[in-house]
Order: structure tokens, then C-alpha cells, then sequence
């Protein structure tokens, strides 16, 4: 990876938990920042990150990275969308954490990183980070994806150990 983004630390998690709602939910789910902005609500916990997103008059507004990163994401019980866009997002992120080596795409690299902490199984959490395939074959990348069921149990997994980080104090 030839990312000089980090992950953030546990005393950065704490704080985000504070301070900045995008930022935590982005830890908490993996999501890259346009996918939290443009995924589609299918249920009011999981999230749809589909095909192109247009406005009214046809002109594409976002789109996911590639193929791999069309997928369902699970959400917590609790979560809320935040209020405002990206833009506001990023300003607000630089007065909390002003370190160029973090940035709002660092929760995911962060979510990734609990998973192993937490014991996940890699192979499902790169499905529901939306990753692509890093080995084996395109037919088997084919043979169909990870029930909601199983995405929900392991991000889960990420969930209590963000609770256990949260409530740790510094």
C-alpha cells in the first residue's frame, strides 16, 4: 500500500466518538467517506453502495471505486447519519486532528484494523469493506456473497471493540 494515511489510535477513536460524528462512522463502518455521503438507504440498518449516482438532470455526481465496492454494509443499531456533506466533514476533521497523516478515509483503514484485533475472518471483512479479490480465481470470486447475517456478526465483532475503546480511559 503505498497510502501514508494511518489508521487511527485508540485515544483518536476516543476522541472522534466525541467529536466528530463522520469520522466515527466511518470507523464503525468501514465506509470511504463518498460512500457514507452517497450510499443508498435500503433499510434503516444497512446501506446500499450501488452503481453511479446522478442528480436531476442526468449529471453523474458520485460513483463507486470498481465493481468490488457495490456491496450491502451493516449498521449499528445506534447509527445516525450525519446532518451535512463532505466538505463541511473534511473542515471540521482538520480542527479536530490537524495531522496531515490522518484524514477522514483513515476510519476505514482503522475499521480494517479492529477487524483483526477483533478476530474477524479477513476473507469476509474484505467483502464488506469492499475489497477486491487479492487471490484465487474470478469464478471464484463468482460463487455468490456473504449472507447479511454474516457481514452483521463479524462488523459486530469491530463494534464491541470499539465499545471497549470508547469506554477505556486514556
Amino acid at each position: 500500500n503505498k497510502s501514508k494515511k494511518k489508521a487511527f489510535t485508540d485515544e483518536q477513536i476516543r476522541l472522534l466518538s466525541r467529536t466528530h460524528k463522520p469520522a466515527f462512522l466511518m470507523i464503525q463502518t468501514g465506509m470511504r467517506p463518498g460512500e457514507l455521503q452517497w450510499g443508498r438507504w435500503v433499510e434503516a440498518e444497512m446501506v446500499k453502495i450501488i452503481k453511479p449516482v446522478y442528480d436531476d438532470k442526468g449529471k453523474e455526481l458520485w460513483r463507486p471505486k470498481s465493481d468490488s465496492s457495490e456491496r450491502r454494509v451493516v449498521l449499528s443499531s445506534d447509527f445516525q447519519m450525519p446532518k451535512y456533506k463532505y466538505r463541511q466533514w473534511v473542515d471540521s476533521f482538520r480542527l479536530v486532528i490537524e495531522d496531515f497523516q490522518w484524514s477522514l478515509h483513515s476510519g476505514r483503514h482503522t475499521f480494517i484494523e479492529l477487524s483483526r484485533r477483533a478476530g474477524c475472518d479477513s476473507r469476509i471483512i474484505e467483502e464488506y469493506c469492499g475489497h477486491g479479490s487479492k487471490t484465487g480465481s474470478t469464478s471464484h470470486a463468482g460463487y455468490g456473497r456473504f449472507p447479511d447475517e454474516v457481514l452483521r456478526r463479524e462488523a459486530e465483532k469491530v463494534w464491541t471493540l470499539i465499545d471497549e475503546i470508547v469506554e477505556t480511559k486514556a
